[in-house]
């Protein structure tokens, strides 16, 4: 069978769930909305409340008791993967899941619905997303998410990064997950950390199947971008990388799915939301100006832009959880 790409929006609900960690590694950010009641949402975890109108439906009260795992890669894939994020749970209920923009595309193993063979699984490759969206779900919940760099998709998986852009990738019927039969020695392994060593030993095939050197001047101005959190001269980045601006562009769309103002954009607002977030502040038109935004409209703009939502509406919300 070929490889299969599917557009998120026509994804079952049950094969969606592993980009629930998109946004945030370290904080998680999610909604769970559960339908025909009223409430609040909460998590064991660090948690951040954030809510996504829908003219359809009612917030739901949904108390999650999420048992949720970071991991540092281990050194021999840390050129590669940025970080793992592995989320179990055996309580869910028909629960949707908003995502926003993290910047980062991910492999994701996905088993819900039942923790046995009866459930539903899937090991997927997300791209970059630029617009929210939302997963549905219920009953167990098991994701492994391997959160890649930035600038390697391409490398690992021979395509360009634009391929991918807003699709998930069927990775079972892909070389080498295939010859491994590796979807089906994940269900079947006994242990989190035999299904860790797993996914480790299929990132190592992928690496050993490179045949491009990883572009530099490309992992350099992602670097660049992230470690000042968007505010960066595009301009004065390219003419330090000694290309025209129509290579810049090309570059980042081969290699990231982004162009570099789009990936810019989402590291911008990730820091503006960062502080939101902690509610530790006087003024929301603060936060704009200390992440670059002409004013608290222009903040506002974005915000809504990536969340379906705006500040206030999130703030609200987040201090309705908090209570």
């Amino acid at each position: 069978m070929v490889e299969t790409i599917i557009h998120l929006p026509a994804l079952l609900p049950s094969a969606t769930v592993g980009m629930l960690l998109i946004y945030k590694l370290v904080t998680l950010t999610n909604i769970c909305r559960k339908f025909g009641k009223t409430g609040k949402v909460s998590a064991r975890t660090s948690t951040v409340f954030i809510s996504l109108r829908q003219t359809n439906y009612l917030y739901g009260r949904l108390y999650i008791t999420m048992k949720t795992q970071l991991f540092q890669p281990h050194i021999s894939i840390a050129a590669y993967v940025e970080s793992i994020v592995v989320l179990e749970d055996d309580g869910f209920d028909n629960f949707v899941i908003p995502l926003i923009a993290k910047g980062l595309p991910s492999i994701a193993f996905q088993l819900t619905g039942s923790s046995n063979n009866n459930g539903n699984m899937h090991l997927v490759l997300y791209g970059q997303n630029r617009k929210p969206f939302e997963f549905s779900a219920s009953g167990h919940l098991t994701i492994i998410a391997y959160f890649l760099h930035p600038h390697i998709l391409s490398n690992l998986f021979g395509l360009d990064a634009n391929e991918t852009t807003d699709l998930c990738i069927d990775l079972s019927y892909t070389r080498p997950a295939k010859d491994v039969a590796l979807k089906e020695r994940l269900l079947n392994a006994e242990s989190l950390n035999k299904r860790l060593q797993l996914l480790d030993n299929y990132v190592l095939g992928l690496a050993g199947c490179i045949r491009a050197d990883i572009n530099k001047p490309v992992t350099y101005a992602t670097d660049i971008i992230q470690k000042n959190k968007g505010l960066v001269s595009l301009k004065g980045l390219q003419a330090e990388l000694n290309v025209t601006e129509r290579t810049f562009q090309r570059m980042f769309e081969q290699h990231i799915g982004l162009s570099p103002k789009a990936f810019s954009k989402i590291c911008q607002f990730n820091s503006a939301f960062q502080q939101i977030e902690t509610g530790a502040f006087s003024k929301l038109g603060d936060i704009a100006y200390q992440n670059g935004y002409a004013d608290q409209s222009h903040l506002i703009r974005v915000f809504k832009e990536f969340t379906n939502i705006s500040p206030k509406e999130y703030l609200r919300q987040s201090s309705e959880f908090r209570s």
